[in-house]
């Protein structure tokens, strides 16, 4: 990606922004493809922080972000792999549609993320369900978990990969 965005306090973010809908919810960015550096939003001083930093070659396989108005196994809001053509800038959110979900667990807690793209992307308009998405790509994304989890030196294992359908049964229970 070349240059990284600044690495401590990155933006001022608000609380309020709404879920919008099943079909298209809305996505804080924190963390954007090809990143090195981990945000991570604080709820305490609502804005963006510098939370890890990757090391070797590792970079961050999509942007990631959280979905606002929603609250998983975890007892966070859920987490959004955000599937796209461009990277999007932390801090920005987008309204996004569901195309699946990765089950995880992460620590001995659920920790599932939906798997998503933008509504705004037009690439991606023909990407509907996880079979949109590459063999390798899963692999991929399959393998930057375990390397994360490795770095972090926690326990994260991903349990299977979910259909649209899986996917959107989750953000309906998370409502909040």
């Amino acid at each position: 990606m070349g240059r990284e965005y600044c690495s401590c306090i990155l933006a001022m973010i608000t609380q309020n922004i709404p879920f919008g809908a099943i079909d298209s919810f809305n996505v804080l960015v924190e963390i954007p493809e090809g990143s090195k550096v981990k945000y991570e939003y604080s709820k305490e001083q609502d804005i963006l922080v510098a939370d890890f930093m990757l090391i070797g070659e590792t970079v961050w396989p999509f942007n990631y972000g959280e979905i606002f108005g929603t609250l998983g196994g975890d007892g966070d809001r859920l987490d959004a792999i955000v599937i796209s053509t461009h990277p999007l800038l932390p801090g920005s959110v987008v309204a996004c549609r569901a195309i699946g979900m990765a089950e995880i667990v992460d620590r001995g807690q659920e920790d599932n993320k939906i798997i998503c793209v933008p509504n705004i992307d037009r690439d991606k308009g023909n990407c509907t369900d996880l079979d949109s998405l590459s063999e390798e790509q899963i692999r991929n994304f399959n393998d930057f978990f375990i390397e994360l989890a490795a770095q972090k030196n926690k326990i994260m294992e991903v349990k299977g990969w979910h259909t649209r359908e899986r996917a959107e049964e989750e953000l309906k229970k998370a409502r909040v």
